[in-house]
């Protein structure tokens, strides 16, 4: 009998010393970068809209191409920098600056 009491004491203490663990605060830094809708329009010397360029975020996969109208929209990372590139001109690089509307391009 005796042996049972120790036995259920120190298995009750074993127990309780596990439920009093005092959780130790962990704190985790996450960087996250906004993504913002990009809108925008590209067009020639003379005003007119091209149709078909592509509007790439620089170092990712994320593409777009412009439409009829010479317009794209793409999600991209507020702080990112957007590749325009067109048979026959010159690729330009156009950082965002977290602008949701960059002026023509």
């Amino acid at each position: 009998m005796r042996k049972q009491v120790l036995f259920s004491m120190m298995l009750s203490l074993g127990i309780m010393g596990g439920l009093s663990v005092y959780p130790i605060p962990v704190q985790a830094s996450v960087q996250q970068n906004q993504t913002i809708k990009v809108k925008g329009q590209v067009v020639d010397q003379d005003g007119l809209p091209l149709i078909g360029v592509t509007i790439r975020v620089k170092d990712s996969s994320t593409g777009v191409v412009t439409d009829l109208d010479g317009n794209f929209q793409v999600d991209a990372p507020a702080n990112a920098t957007l590749v325009v590139s067109y048979v026959g001109f010159k690729d330009r690089e156009i950082n965002v600056n977290g602008r949701a509307v960059i002026e023509q391009i």
